[in-house]
Formats: structure tokens, sequence, C-alpha cells
């Protein structure tokens, strides 16, 4: 009995050591971090909200309205991604098949192209299969028909929407960060066009993929004198694209220039009938669109794999792709719920955040699988729960190496460059007018590593401002 109490009282003596230690670490760091926030002219206006958590005793460091919520842009890709990584495993992948059917006198085949929900088929991909395919027909000169499908249902009269996220903005449609979302998608449903100046316009326009289904017309005023310089507008709902005056004026001295860029497909299975149409004419048979009544043989079936989760998160997160979050949870909707619908897809992550991660229902609210919503919500607490959550998974190493790398890749490439941070931040980045976040994880040395979300909405302008003061808030916690 005599030696039991100066050992409790040793011990006792040690964690009020240590505590008091761990206490005057955290005071230091969290006067720098709200020093820097005051500072800062951006963050007068705006909402900010922060959570940085030890990794492994998970320790608060630091907190500012890490309760709220926020509007989290592309942060919702952390979910999402970590979604599908719990569910489906590193070594999911996903099949596009193509089929034909002939019919007796093998002089007429229907080739049917069907996608298996793999976010990252490229035109290159589908040309491949086709031509694979192609190999197995016998007839020099057979007739084709050709059907793309996806496997989802047709949309419901007037829902012209059908293929559109819940919350999304109509007039980013053109763009290629607000693309439609089908089980087949090719090239993200994206496709360049561009047209240059000074040359005649039968040989002025240039579409990759080549396709029959995107239009070009030039608006009547640029032969009416409408000047040299030219500028190019898709119809929002519709591959129409017009060539008219640049409202900016210019003058023909100046350089000539190529206009255009990277636009989304307005309606994207059409536009991937095409693209195979015209990968089955340069194997030298012609297509059809007519219907064809007499009964067909089954013939050839191959297929095209997409490489593993593993790499597809990294195309993911590190450029911020918006198509493949929608793919993947509109995938994880069908396989969970059993229908391929933005509903299930929300219902299926609700459950697993709830269940699995832990998250109270109230503090989150997550509609689509890229962020691009503005009915999307989260919080900075709800966050860190999440990214602790991948932290002690079994496959973290794969989820890390999915995000960007301050200084290094993806969308954090040219940030915290030169600076204790670069290198040792691995987060995401969201951003939308007025929105503007970084989440993730901070390698302080190879004995900790901090788990921290920075949340903020609500200013006006440029996003610099604002993804500055996070830069300046992650290499404040590398300071000795």
């Amino acid at each position: 009995m005599s030696y039991r109490y100066p050992l409790l009282v040793l011990i006792f003596f040690f964690i009020f050591v240590r505590s008091t230690a761990a206490q005057q670490d955290i005071a230091p760091l969290a006067e720098r971090l709200d020093a820097l926030i005051a500072a800062d002219p951006a963050a007068e206006r705006m909402h900010v909200g922060v959570l940085i958590v030890d990794a492994e005793s998970g320790d608060v460091l630091y907190a500012r309205n890490d309760n709220k919520l926020f509007t989290p842009a592309s942060n919702g890709k952390l979910y999402s991604s970590a979604f599908a990584l719990d569910v489906w495993g590193q070594d999911r992948t996903f099949e596009t098949t193509a089929s034909i059917q002939t019919n007796s006198a093998k002089d007429f085949h229907r080739l049917t192209i069907r996608g298996g929900g793999d976010p990252v088929l490229t035109s290159s991909d589908l040309r491949s299969l086709v031509d694979v395919v192609m190999e197995t027909v016998e007839a020099d000169d057979a007739v084709f028909g050709i059907e793309v499908t996806d496997g989802s249902e047709a949309p419901p009269p007037g829902r012209f929407m059908f293929h559109y996220g819940p919350g999304w903005m109509w007039d980013d449609f053109p763009y290629t960060f607000s693309m439609p979302v089908t089980r087949l998608m090719v090239d993200y449903n994206t496709q360049t066009v561009r047209v240059q100046e000074g040359i005649p316009r039968d040989h002025a326009t240039a579409i990759e993929p080549l396709n029959s289904a995107t239009k070009v017309w030039f608006d009547p005023r640029l032969d009416e004198g409408g000047g040299d310089r030219l500028e190019m507008e898709r119809h929002a709902f519709e591959d129409q694209y017009i060539v008219v005056p640049d409202a900016n004026g210019g003058s023909s001295s100046e350089s000539l220039r190529t206009v255009g860029g990277e636009f989304a497909v307005a309606r994207p299975l059409p536009w991937i009938r095409s693209l195979v149409e015209t990968a089955v004419k340069e194997h030298g048979h012609a297509t059809t669109r007519e219907k064809h009544s007499e009964p067909l043989a089954f013939g050839a079936n191959k297929s095209h794999p997409s490489p593993p989760l593993s790499e597809i998160l990294a195309l993911f997160n590190k450029p911020s792709e918006n198509a493949i979050g929608e793919m993947l949870l509109l995938g994880l909707g069908e396989e969970l719920e059993g229908e391929w619908s933005w509903p299930a897809g929300q219902k299926a992550l609700r459950n697993w955040l709830e269940e699995a991660v832990g998250l109270p229902g109230d503090s989150f609210r997550l509609v689509d699988g890229s962020g691009l919503s503005r009915y999307n919500l989260i919080t900075p607490r709800g966050t860190v729960q999440l990214l602790t959550h991948m932290w002690n998974h079994s496959e973290r190493e794969v989820y890390l190496a999915s995000l960007p790398v301050a200084g290094i890749d993806g969308t954090l490439s040219g940030r915290m460059k030169n600076t204790p941070a670069e290198g040792k931040i691995m987060a995401k980045t969201g951003t939308m007018s007025g929105v503007s976040c970084l989440s993730g994880y901070a390698m302080i040395s190879e004995e900790q590593t901090l788990v921290f979300s920075i949340l903020t909405n609500g200013y006006v302008g440029s996003s610099y401002p604002t993804r500055s003061l996070q830069d300046r808030l992650c290499v404040a916690l590398f300071a000795e």
C-alpha cells in the first residue's frame, strides 16, 4: 500500500503535464489562426467555418463556426468518392459493351452500344471497341443500324432537364462542368467546336470528335459587313452552335484567332450514335436509321472495361471532374436502391453517412455527386468526421492518393508553393460563385497528421482573396 500512493501521484502528475503542454501548444495555434482571419479584409463580410483536429487523438486544435451549414461546391466530392470507395472498393471496374445482330442474308446488321456506367470512357475507347467488333463482320458492304442505349428510361414528357442534377443552373448547361449525365458517357459528354477566322467557311470549322450531330451556323450579319472578329455561342438545349460578330469588335489588322472551345454536349445519346455511325462508315459500310423488322441472330459481343476505381478517383478529385461524381452517385443509387437516378443516389448516400460515418441527419444535405448543386449543404464538423472516418479506413491510401497535393498537382498545383505546406497538404478544393472551400489533411510530421475543413461562403468577386486566406491558414499549421 505504501508504494501505490506515490505511483498514483506520479501518474497524475505526468497526465497533468502532458495536458498542460497540449493546451499550451493549442493556444498559440488558435491565436495565430484567429489573428489571420481577423486581419483579412475578405473575411470581414463572408461566412467562415473552420475545424482542425488531430487525426490520431481526436483533439480539437481550432474551431470556428464548425457546426454551421455551408454550400460546399466541390468539397461534396469528398463525400461521394468516400462513399464509392467504401461500397465498391478500389478494384471496381465498369464495362461498355458492343454487340452485333445479323439477318439471315447477312446484309443487315444491328450494332448496339450499351453503357455500363463507365465515367471515364473516351471517344478513342469507343472507337477501339467499334473497331474490334467490326472485325467480326464478314460482309464487305453490309448496312448497319446503330442502336445506342444507356439502359435508362426515356425522359418523362416535358422533362428536358432529365439528365441534369437537381439544383443545377440552366445557364451553365453549355459549359463542360455542367454536362448531361447518361450511363453511356463519352469524353464526359463534351466536345470541342472551333472556327478559324479569316478563311472560307467550308474549311473554317473543326469538330472533335468528328460527328454529324453537331451543327455550326453562321449569323447572317456576317454577310452584311458584321466585322472580321467572331465569337461562338451554343444553343442552351441543342447541339447547335452559332458564329456571330464579336460584340467587343476588334480590328481586322489584329492577328486572326480561333474561336470556340470545349462545350458540353446537349443531347448525348444522338451525339454518341453519330460517333458510332462515323466509325462504321470508315469501315466501308453504310448506315441506316430505318426500323428493321426481320428477325436477327446474335453475333459477336465485345466489351471495354474501365480503369479500376482507384484510378478513376484520382481523375475525379485531382482535376475536380464533375461528370465522374455524378456517374458514381447514380451507379451507387442503382446498386443499393435499385434505380439509376439522383433521388436513389441521394438516399443511398444519406443512409451511408448516417449509418457508417455517424453524421446526424440534420447536419448535411447532399443531392448530387459533384457538388455542383446549390442545394448542397455541409458543416466543417461533418466534413472532418468524414475525413477522420476515411483516415481510419482500410482504403485510406487510395483515398489520400486521389486528392490534390499543395504545390504539386491537381487544383492545388499552383497554391502554397515554396512554403512549409508544399507537398504536405492533401486536400479537396471547392469553388463556385461566392463559394470557396478547402478540406483535407495536413501532414505535419511523420508522427502527426491534422484533419481540417475550411469552408467560406458569401463573398462577391474573385475567389483569389478567399483562397489566399485558406492558404495562409494551412501554412500556419506548420509554424513551430
